[in-house]
């Protein structure tokens, strides 16, 4: 279980529910230029907030960041999101993560 990358998945998946929910796939897609960088930013922030509280409370090292990371990667990759919008998006997590570590 203290090996088992199964709650750092399900905390990823819940996240990015929500931010599929409140930024779809195709909105992205379809919206470059339409959507204010400004919404797309305050909803990755909030997203970054929410892992990092969750990095925190299970106080995760550099495995579970990265699996965290990863995770974040492959679930927006499957919900569809545009890949140069998946590497803004996981590069900005990761540095999220890596802050304020204490």
């Amino acid at each position: 279980n203290f090996l088992s990358p199964a709650q750092e998945k399900a905390a990823v998946q819940s996240v990015v529910d929500q931010l599929a929910k409140d930024l779809p796939p195709a909105v992205i897609e379809a919206g470059r230029g339409k959507v204010s960088v400004n919404k797309v930013t305050r909803l990755l922030e909030r997203t970054y907030s929410v892992l990092r509280e969750f990095r925190d409370q299970r106080r995760l090292g550099f495995l579970g960041r990265a699996v965290v990371a990863n995770a974040f990667k492959w679930e927006l990759k499957e919900r569809g999101y545009p890949v140069d919008f998946v590497d803004m998006a996981t590069e900005g997590l990761i540095v999220a993560l890596s802050k304020d570590i204490e």
